[in-house]
């Protein structure tokens, strides 16, 4: 699958969120991503207490993405608690 980075002008979306199940939480989300064609630029993985988790994942997105669009796609499983998008300000 080709990266939507490579085609397009992308800018940076941290998408924060608390997963009670990290598996579960982490391999959804990273396949989201990669099944919309995003790029991949960190993750991170923290836990917060011995039933949550704080993820952490940044990627390359469309500059004309919506923040809240792609972080409701890429957070629609049960294992994740809440969430939060940050676009990076060009």
């Amino acid at each position: 699958m080709t990266d939507k980075s490579q085609t397009e002008p992308t800018r940076t979306l941290t998408v924060a969120a608390v997963v009670n199940d990290p598996y579960d939480g982490l391999i959804r989300t990273l396949c989201e991503a990669q099944r919309f064609g995003y790029a991949l630029e960190t993750l991170s993985l923290v836990p917060l207490t011995p039933q949550s988790w704080q993820m952490a994942l940044s990627i390359r997105v469309p500059v004309e993405s919506d923040p809240n669009f792609v972080r409701l796609r890429l957070t629609r499983h049960g294992a994740v608690v809440a969430a939060n998008a940050e676009m990076e300000v060009a």
